[in-house]
Order: C-alpha cells, then sequence, then structure tokens
C-alpha cells in the first residue's frame, strides 16, 4: 500500500513539473533515430545503389574496350 502511494505521489509530481529538457532531448533522438530507420525501408536505397554500380560498371568496360581496340 505503501509502493502505491508513493507512485501516485511521484506520478503527480511529474504531471506538474512537466519533462526536463534532458528527457525532450532524448526522445527526440530515439524518435529521429526511429523515423530514418523507418524511411531507409521504405526507400529502396539498395536498388538505386545496384543500378549506379551496373551503370558505372558497363561504361568502365565501354572504356576498356574503347582501349583495347584502340591499341590493337
Amino acid at each position: 500500500m505503501r509502493l502505491e502511494f508513493w507512485v501516485t505521489i511521484r506520478f503527480s509530481e511529474i504531471i506538474r513539473r512537466g519533462f526536463t529538457p534532458i528527457e525532450l532531448i532524448i526522445v527526440i533522438v530515439v524518435l529521429s533515430i526511429l523515423s530514418v530507420t523507418v524511411a531507409l525501408r521504405f526507400i529502396d536505397i539498395s536498388a538505386d545503389a545496384r543500378t549506379a554500380i551496373l551503370t558505372l560498371t558497363k561504361a568502365q568496360l565501354g572504356n576498356t574496350l574503347r582501349l583495347a581496340h584502340a591499341n590493337f
């Protein structure tokens, strides 16, 4: 029974007092990390990276073939 009374008093003190700036900063940082993680799941960056790598590889292969053709 004493624990319930203590929890009730502490909870009412928190409601009256509000949040400290440190608590707000921690919540903002956690929410930012979660939002970036979720956004990266929805944005398919891996497909874009794969397309860019294939495009660059194709260009490099074309340059190599042109150099080989020019030497022979």
